[in-house]
């Protein structure tokens, strides 16, 4: 008898869920209607096996999207006022704790009350909270003052959207506790929430939970060296905030970042080390022996004693998963069943996404799922490759070596090429070199480091003598996995693959990659074809096509700051500002500095997390021009690491008057990597780049002398203030100049109408003013600001302004990234996000003075 593929139905049961992320609830009848359909269409044509087939993955489909849950929790009414980061006091019950890098640790909060001076009244929604220092325990009921901010989507194309996978999880706020800023209460307000959730039970199994993991901290911290503890609390206790950060990197470009992490491999290494050490005690019980219970036994003590050991480390999806694999896998072998590994993967997505609908969406349980299922069905040909191989070799143990070799590389090779569509879209780089650096590093460190661990922490709990033996072993195997991720990581002539994809070019990529799987006739032509068409997509993805007829500019979403991409017609691109933390001192190399970052929990890098992705996943490995428009963290932030990530071929700073420490770190940075420098004022004559006009109006010399006030000389006021023109299209960059310059411009006659306008200084009512707004009349504005910000921009008044002027205002916090693309005469402005996600179009102006000094749009170069 045939045995029904269960795997399409559970793909296709998941692929339903993701649906409901981008369809109305409302819709899934209509969307299981549409598919049975189509595959009853399909059956007139006679194919009715097929047609049966397709009907059942509608079906599943359908089932997946009726069942999932809303994306995310409402809000609760008494968390709104917090829009402007208003700091509030909150009472609320710790789910869960979780160390992270930097002395931090990250708590899931139940939030029950909020508070005020006239008392407490009633809240719910659950928080994901940073402290700084001290946390509370899982359990503890506690009072803290935080600022708690939305978790918005970023809108930006090609980039991870961390936002939108907060809200599939169920958060619906962040925030950030000072030390000192929490404190222990013995009452909750709302005592029949505390009643309904069970707290009794539950608090002491986590007080028991964390005790146990402070023991095993402390005797791992007091017995290995300061690099290896970290990953040995990695291996043991998942716990990777210890891990530094060069570490941290090494591994993720030798593709060994799964080792820092607890998988489904390493689950398997434990539940059958501990079925062994089961299995051998039993068999010095005699009576146990006689009555061949061992088989029976031996395999479910090894499932319970797993099960505890994942309570103790903590189950997230992919723990879940690989629990629930372990402990199938060990009941069978209890039954004396043979153990299908597919079946028993197709189950545990099967139930996980039953049951945690947002796993579908977690990075982690991603990797960890596509890299077991092409080792299960991949792994069957090429052991059976490498047999066909080594058969001309003689009998002995050099066939053998070089079988275990071969097998090595090829499982190592089969993970690499399944997760290389992940890898490209969430981390942008496909790390290559792993194929190799896992033959070397996971038998140390899974295979050896990994029991040595778990025997070395078991025995320091037991207070067993010669746990310091097992230790120092662990410590010397762990050292070597270290150094072999430091020669395959550190080595420049080694790095991964720099490739980003966009979600559809991912799609793509994963869909030939699949085709690997498939047992269908002409299987070798279909592979053929998907390593082709793989090929060719890696080839073709860094050479960008260039066009002759459209000017792109997209306005990236990098929160309370400026980022611009302008795709050139020749195929060139620069990027504008790069948006950044609000804090200077976070970009300066002083202990001040990073004291201060700690506290204010900032260090969000629009630069590495954005801005690269970005361009990336468009194709771009290189950035041809780098301009600044004025040295303040929120525009220069993002480029102090893009200049250390990304081959630069050059750069536009303003002329800025005075010292400034972060301009001065961002120039060395630049001249150390050998990129020319170039400062653009208003003296300088016009410049073409890839066929666009860029005209300098300001920083004129000369200018600070004719501002009365200090206000007027200040950094915003010295921002690089330029007119881009396409065709008969312009787009003025105003950086965050103020009314003084303003008024300096329209006085000297500079300014003339134009059909775009970066808003100055984020909406703020220091820049903006009538007369500018009079002087320009644009067709569009576009405001560069934060959902949420403390500064409270854009202002309304601003707002109306532009509005009552005739333009149409786009702003990044309510649209996401903002897309402008023009011909020349015709500009199509495309926002990301908010119910105004369409295609706006809009004329060039045929009624355009020319500027009064005479440097107008067509001076020569």
């Amino acid at each position: 008898m045939r045995r029904i593929p269960l795997l399409p139905f559970v793909i296709a049961f998941l692929a339903g869920r993701i649906a409901s992320e981008f369809c109305p609830p409302t819709a899934w009848p209509g969307v299981g209607l549409g598919l049975l359909f189509a595959t009853l269409a399909v059956s007139l044509a006679g194919r009715l096996g097929f047609a049966a087939f397709g009907a059942l993955l509608a079906l599943f489909g359908t089932l997946g999207y009726a069942a999932s849950p809303p994306p995310g929790p409402a809000d609760d009414v008494r968390f709104r006022p917090l829009d402007r980061e208003r700091p509030c006091v909150f009472e609320g019950r710790v789910l869960e704790t979780q160390p992270r890098a930097g002395g931090m640790t990250r708590a899931v909060t139940d939030i029950l009350a909020s508070c005020t001076a006239k008392g407490c009244e009633p809240a719910n929604g659950r928080v994901a909270l940073t402290f700084e220092a001290a946390p509370p325990g899982a359990g503890s009921r506690i009072r803290f003052r935080s600022c708690l901010s939305r978790f918005e989507p970023g809108g930006n194309p090609g980039v991870t959207d961390n936002g939108r996978r907060w809200l599939r999880e169920g958060y619906v706020r962040k925030g950030f506790v000072t030390e000192g800023a929490w404190s222990a209460v013995r009452h909750i307000t709302d005592p029949g929430h505390e009643q309904r959730t069970g707290e009794g039970a539950f608090s002491r199994i986590r007080r028991w939970r964390q005790g146990l993991r402070k023991r095993l901290e402390a005797g791992y911290a007091g017995n290995m060296s300061k690099r290896t503890v970290g990953l040995a609390l990695g291996l043991a206790l998942g716990d990777r905030s210890r891990i530094d950060e060069t570490t941290r990197g090494h591994f993720a470009n030798a593709g060994l970042a799964h080792l820092l992490a607890i998988s489904g491999t390493h689950m398997a290494l434990i539940a059958l080390g501990m079925e062994i050490v089961v299995r051998n005690a039993l068999l010095l019980l005699p009576v146990v022996r006689r009555k061949g219970m061992v088989p029976v036994v031996a395999p479910l003590m090894a499932a319970g004693a797993v099960a505890v050991y994942a309570a103790v480390v903590g189950l997230t999806p992919a723990m879940g998963r690989a629990l629930l694999m372990a402990v199938a896998m060990l009941s069978l072998r209890a039954a004396s069943r043979r153990v299908d590994t597919e079946a028993l993967l197709v189950l545990a997505a099967l139930v996980v996404g039953i049951v945690e609908p947002s796993a579908v969406w977690d990075i982690g349980c991603q990797l960890s799922f596509v890299s077991v299922l092409f080792l299960v069905r991949l792994m069957p040909r090429a052991t059976a490759a490498i047999e066909k191989w080594t058969s001309p070799l003689p009998d002995g143990r050099c066939k053998r070596a070089t079988g275990r070799l071969a097998q090595l590389i090829a499982v190592s090779g089969v993970a690499t090429v399944g997760t290389a569509p992940l890898c490209a879209y969430y981390f942008q780089a496909i790390p290559w070199i792993g194929v190799v650096a896992n033959v070397l590093a996971v038998p140390l460190v899974a295979a050896i480091g990994l029991p040595l661990v778990i025997m070395a922490g078991v025995s320091s709990l037991a207070g067993i003598p010669g746990s310091s033996v097992l230790f120092g072993l662990a410590d010397t195997v762990l050292g070597a996995g270290i150094r072999v991720a430091d020669f395959f990581g550190g080595n420049p002539h080694l790095s991964p693959l720099r490739i980003g994809l966009t979600a559809s070019a991912a799609a793509a990529f994963a869909g030939m990659i699949a085709a690997l799987l498939l047992d269908v006739r002409g299987r070798r032509w279909v592979a053929a074809g998907a390593t082709v068409g793989i090929a060719a997509l890696l080839w073709t993805h860094g050479h960008v096509p260039a066009s002759s007829t459209r000017f792109r500019v997209t306005q990236l979403n990098v929160g309370q700051g400026d980022c611009f991409i302008l795709h050139f017609p020749d195929g060139k691109v620069a990027v504008l500002d790069g948006g950044g933390d609000s804090n200077p001192a976070t970009y300066l190399d002083s202990a001040e500095g990073a004291a201060d970052m700690k506290r204010r929990s900032r260090g969000f890098d629009p630069g590495r997390r954005i801005i690269e992705p970005y361009l990336r996943s468009h194709g771009y490995d290189g950035i041809d021009l780098l301009i600044l428009s004025h040295p303040h963290p929120d525009h220069i932030g993002g480029l102090l690491s893009l200049v250390q990530s990304m081959p630069v071929r050059e750069a536009w700073i303003p002329e800025v008057p005075g010292h400034n420490g972060l301009l001065s770190r961002y120039v060395d940075l630049l001249l150390s990597s050998g990129v020319p420098v170039v400062v653009r004022d208003a003296e300088t004559r016009e410049t073409v780049v890839g066929g666009v006009h860029f005209r300098f109006l300001h920083p004129k010399r000369g200018w600070r002398d004719l501002m009365a006030t200090k206000r007027g000389r200040s950094t915003n006021n010295s921002s690089m203030v330029m007119i881009a023109r396409y065709g008969r299209m312009d787009m003025l960059f105003t950086g965050d100049m103020e009314k003084e310059v303003e008024t300096l411009l329209v006085e000297s006659g500079r300014l003339r109408r134009v059909e775009v306008v970066k808003v100055p200084h984020h909406g703020s009512d220091t820049s903006s003013t009538r007369t500018l707004v009079d002087a320009l009349r644009p067709e569009v504005v576009t405001i560069s600001v934060g959902r949420g910000n403390r500064y409270g921009f854009p202002r309304r008044s601003v707002v109306r302004r532009w509005a009552l002027g005739g333009a149409t205002v786009f702003r990044t916090d309510l649209q996401g990234a903002v897309d402008f693309a023009t011909d020349g005469d015709v500009l199509e402005v495309t926002p990301a996000l908010g119910a105004g996600k369409r295609h706006y179009q809009f004329q060039a102006f045929d009624d355009r003075p020319e500027a009064t000094d005479g440097s107008g749009p067509h001076a020569p170069s």
